[in-house]
This record gives structure tokens, sequence and C-alpha cells, in this order.
């Protein structure tokens, strides 16, 4: 009988392991993931991301006098938070929507990207919001591991987009975002 050969890559502790067995070696074996040689490469959609991803993070704060910003209010027009219940965070949207959630290992509060930013636009960054300047500067940047909670959505991030087109950062999320639009 022919089995369909796969790569299996599973993570331990101690490093990677990378072995090419049969559909038949790896039943019942938990925590492996299988890609067939024969599937074809997709690119992933956020919302099938790994729950925990480590990410580069910077800070901002209202108080830096960005070209835009308007006070200590987001994009959306609310005030931008940061106590015990949750967190402003700014993102691409293309790459975390608006409403996304978040958790940094080992911190106890809930972030939400609620804001982007124009230097953020084409990376992985999440930039975290700080009310005040020492606690932005005393954050600096930092990769940590964040546990996504929840994906925000691409349709109510495209809704916000839409009026602001004419800026360029925000085009090119726009565009990004439409493969994953419902149309």
């Amino acid at each position: 009988m022919f089995f369909k050969p796969l790569i299996v890559i599973n993570a331990f502790a101690l490093g990677i392991v990378v072995g090419v067995l049969t559909q038949r070696d790896v039943a019942g074996l938990p925590n492996l993931r299988m890609m067939s040689f024969s599937s074809p490469v997709l690119r992933p959609e956020p919302k099938e991301m790994a729950s925990q991803l480590t990410v580069r993070t910077t800070a901002y704060c209202h108080l830096e006098n960005e070209p835009g910003a308007v006070g200590n209010l987001n994009c959306l027009g609310t005030e931008l938070r940061y106590d015990n219940n949750r967190r402003s965070a700014a993102a691409d949207w293309s790459k975390y929507p608006v409403g996304t959630q978040f958790r940094i290992l080992g911190d106890p509060y809930l972030y939400e990207i609620d804001d982007y930013g124009s230097g953020l636009v084409g990376t992985d960054t999440i930039d975290l919001y700080k009310p005040t300047l020492e606690l932005m500067n005393e954050w600096g940047v930092r990769n940590v591991v964040i546990e996504i909670v929840k994906m925000g959505s691409f349709e109510r991030s495209s809704e916000v987009m839409e009026p602001r087109l004419h800026y360029p950062h925000v085009a090119e999320m726009y565009q990004n975002i439409q493969p994953y639009l419902s149309n």
C-alpha cells in the first residue's frame, strides 16, 4: 500500500525535530503538524495564526505630538486605554485587525488593537500605548511572547479605513486586507 510522505515538525523543550514519515507513522501521535509534499504552499490566514507569537513591541504616548494624532484619542475616536481591564495598542491592521486582543506572557493585562500608525505598516511590530513619556521610554523596544486571545475584524478595519484612503499607509493596509474580506 502506498503512503503519501509528509513533513512532520514537532517542537520539544530541547529543540525542533524534523522528519519524513508516512501518514501511518504519525497516526495517533499528539502535537504534530503535517504538510504534504503535494500540498500547495498558501499564505496562512491571520485567523489561523498560532495563539502564541514572539513579536517586536515598541511604545507610544499621546504626548509625542505625532502628526494627525488628536490628544489621547485613538484612530477610532475613542480614548486610548491604560487601566487594569484593558490597554490600547496599535499595529498594522492587515496583520492584526482592529479589535484583536492579546496578552503578553508574564503581564496580567489584556491589550486590544484600537489604533494604527504609519510607521507600523508592513511590520509585525505592535506599539503599546503608555500614558506618560517616562513609561513610554522605559518600555523602549522589546521582543515579547504574546498570546492572541481573540482576532479582530477585517470588516471593521475596512470600514474605518475607507474614508482615509488618501493616506498612503492606510491605503496600503486597506489593500492588504482585501483577500480576507467576505464578498
